[in-house]
């Protein structure tokens, strides 16, 4: 059995000495009784049926979820008077996600407004010195750059680009801009060719997959903009665009503070990648002079032959009243992981400078970010921000010369989770996003002398229900690494206390992280979970290794089923030590990686009364089939021990569904018909094959992540229904469900009276 220390630690006892996981392969093909392997204890079922909970009228439902307003984008205008922000609300009635745009005083109870004629807009930024709010827009057919008045109430059409603009920012005293441009994608897409033409098609291994056969919208949506052809045009004072001098494809670039130059970042020899297709970006940075039209190639990429590494340069971050730069330098491997720890130097660039890569000192920021975008703050030559997820936090820190980072000090003591922060001149005033577990997002100032206070109150409504509790939990994993999760409770007094039945999330990524804030992942895929903590289901997040902002040796696991399984193992087995969790009504949920990691946890640890998975692949033979080449050669091959081809049986123990025999948990299977619905075909058939009771619901119009309202709604309200059943044996007395209980009841009594198993789930009738 499984037996924790008073500390946290989990040591395994009564198995030879042996983990769970690894007894369980040894017993691999005989029976396994439950409780062995995982909990001390019987699961013969709980006394008697709960009785049905009724809820107070204000406690918070599925449909505040699609109440809560989402911030988009927020800046603050230079001299910190005013701000703009971009807004998302769901109209179910409509079934749309309205976007709404607003100006708003920076001043103490003042009030929002909103500006019809910039409602189309995205990628707001405000000119300096100018009271006017520039915004790209397709209003007139092709992206282009715009910019509004707030004083004369006047919009400006301020490009007349052929190709659409894909960014753009502004020189530091207004009166020049740089844009970029890159070509619309045109033609069919195979999706589209594969049912209309009269001729075979040849297609390329290496860069098709699954999404191509599934999805009508795959090919229109933009090819990695890295590898795309782009353009980059200067306007100065209006006189008109010029295009710059850059090799290659440029892809963004930042003034200096003096206005007469720009670091570009750009890839020097472009190449079409195809969509989907997580390979190297091979970026360099060069600076560009706006007089004289010249470049200047800065840090270029090389290969270093003897190793095969590959080192790319990039960064657009000049730091205000100097001429220094930050650079940023990536080593890679040819591991995409290589790409979220940048090595960053600042180089003065007020006289000649000849980079010496090896020269310089290059500080490693751990927890940095991903991708090439600029993500440091510099707000003067001493204090650089950077706005990130942290240890699950996502908040502003100020980083040392060093590299460490530490909260900013104008936060004070706040808790929660801070973004999309914009300063003002001279860091006089900043505003930003703030939001946690248990409250909603809204609009925050900081002004220096005065402290910070709450601006917007777009979720007032959701603040006056009653929200269920969250904390953080800490426990050590099978190795003693320390491991963090987050923990949803009831805040109802009669479940204080209780041991209560509990839901275990497992997130996608692998390397996403879950952070302290409103219904986050309800965006992605609409779990529940605030709902199925006021319903008296505990429900538990574990950020497992795989997990990025704790660190380059948490996010890299030895193997990819073997930390991450014991620490969200090890987690519930805490849990259940100190009574937050009923051993015998455990279930586990996850969507995309977490439906691949989540089924492999419920096939060794073997404790789970239900399930819940949604966007994932059972079959990692299938996964590798159905991936571009290119994706599986940089990942797959990478992470699963070698190709499939030349290892296969690892690919057989990596593929849950080929291990469901001898499990009892009752599992609902979701997928989007536009990607993983032909993927995931094989769970549903692996659970019948074993006997357990389940249902496979594919969403129509649905790619990997969902959007349309309604079926937002019916996914949560399924969800919902299917752990209190499960869990709790409560059903939702609305008729129209009167035949999903039908199924679900008809499912439970015959696996239940079945005398081909030997085991008695806990949801079967005492």
């Amino acid at each position: 059995m499984t037996v924790l220390s008073k500390t946290g630690e989990v040591s395994f006892e009564g198995l030879g000495g042996r983990s769970p996981i690894q007894y369980c392969f040894l017993q691999f093909g005989a029976v396994v009784f439950l409780g062995v392997l995982f909990f001390s204890g019987s699961r013969a079922g709980w006394a008697a049926p709960s009785q049905q909970i009724e809820l107070p009228s204000n406690a918070f439902s599925i449909d505040d979820y699609f109440s809560t307003t989402q911030f988009r984008e927020l800046v603050i205008a230079s001299d910190g008077k005013i701000i703009a922000y971009a807004v998302d609300s769901i109209d179910l009635k409509t079934n749309k996600t309205d976007p709404a745009v607003y100006l708003q005083s920076t001043t103490r109870g003042s009030l929002p407004e909103l500006i019809e004629e910039i409602q189309d807009g995205r990628k707001f930024a405000w000119i300096p010195n100018q009271n006017r709010l520039a915004f790209l827009s397709d209003r007139s057919g092709t992206t282009q750059l715009y910019s509004y008045d707030v004083q004369k109430k006047t919009l400006w059409l301020r490009t007349n680009s052929s190709s659409p603009i894909v960014d753009f920012q502004f020189a530091p005293n207004g009166n020049g801009v740089v844009y970029f441009t890159q070509p619309t994608v045109v033609g069919e897409t195979l999706y589209e060719r594969f049912r209309g033409t009269e001729h075979g098609i040849i297609v390329d291994s290496d860069t098709i997959g699954s999404y191509d056969f599934l999805d009508p919208n795959w090919g229109e949506w933009p090819r990695d903009p890295v590898a795309r052809e782009s353009e980059m045009w200067i306007d100065i004072a209006g006189s008109g665009p010029r295009k710059a001098n850059i090799p290659g494809s440029p892809q963004y670039a930042s003034w200096s503070p003096d206005g007469g130059r720009l670091s570009v970042t750009y890839v020097a020899h472009p190449r079409v990648v195809s969509k989907g297709v997580a390979i190297g970006v091979e970026t360099s940075v060069g600076i560009y002079d706006v007089a004289s039209n010249g470049f200047a190639p800065f840090a270029e990429m090389h290969m270093l032959s003897e190793s095969g590494t590959r080192v790319s340069f990039a960064g657009d971050e000049w730091i205000p009243g100097t001429q220094k730069i930050l650079i940023r330098r990536y080593t890679e491997r040819g591991d995409f992981l290589d790409r979220f720890f940048p090595q960053v130097v600042a180089l003065d660039l007020s006289s000649e400078v000849d980079i010496n890569e090896n020269s310089l000192n290059w500080v490693t920021i751990e927890p940095y970010g991903v991708g090439n975008r600029p993500m440091l703050i510099p707000c003067d030559d001493e204090r650089k921000f950077i706005n990130i997820v942290f240890e699950g936090r996502r908040s502003l820190f100020r980083v040392s010369k060093s590299g460490d980072i530490k909260r900013a000090e104008l936060l004070g003591g706040r808790s929660g989770s801070q973004s999309l922060f914009d300063f003002s001149d001279g860091v006089a005033q900043a505003t930003f996003v703030e939001q946690s577990l248990t409250e909603p997002p809204e609009i925050y100032i900081w002004r220096q002398g005065e402290g910070i206070y709450r601006l917007t109150s777009f979720n007032e409504n959701i603040r006056s229900k009653i929200l269920p509790n969250a904390r953080e939990v800490f426990w050590k994993s099978k190795d003693k690494t320390k491991i963090h999760g987050w923990l949803l409770e009831p805040s109802f007094p009669r479940f204080a206390s209780r041991t209560l039945p509990m839901v275990t999330f497992v997130h996608g990524g692998p390397q996403y992280v879950m952070p302290d804030e409103f219904a986050h992942y309800f965006n992605l895929w609409p779990y529940p979970f605030e709902v199925l903590a006021q319903n008296g289901i505990r429900v538990f997040i574990p950020n497992y290794r795989g997990s990025r902002t704790y660190g380059r040796k948490f996010v890299s696991p030895d193997r990819v089923d073997g930390e991450p399984v014991d620490d969200i193992i090890s987690g519930i087995d805490y849990l259940v030590h100190i009574g937050v969790a009923d051993p015998d009504r455990l279930a586990i949920s996850g969507q995309s990686h977490g439906a691949w990691l989540g089924p492999l946890v419920m096939s060794r640890a073997r404790v789970f009364a239900a399930g819940s998975f949604s966007e994932g692949t059972g079959n990692a033979t299938l996964l590798y089939d159905l991936t571009p080449g290119l994706l599986n050669r940089d990942l797959h091959s990478r992470t699963y021990g070698g190709s499939l081809y030349k290892n296969p049986q690892r690919y057989v123990e990596l593929s849950p569904e080929l291990h469901f025999e001898d499990l009892d948990a009752a599992v609902l299977f979701e997928a989007g018909a536009y990607a993983s619905a032909v993927p995931m075909l094989g769970y549903p058939k692996a659970a019948r094959h074993a006997g357990m009771p389940s249902e496979y619901i594919v969403y129509p119009k649905t790619g990997h992540g969902m959007t349309i309202p309604r079926l937002r709604r019916e996914s949560a309200e399924r969800n919902l229904d299917w752990f209190r059943f499960w869990l709790k044996d409560e059903e939702d007395p609305d008729p129209s469900k009167a035949e999903q209980y039908n199924r679900w009841r008809t499912m439970r009594d015959e696996r239940c009276t079945s005398e081909k198993f030997t085991s008695h789930p806990s949801y079967c009738p005492q």
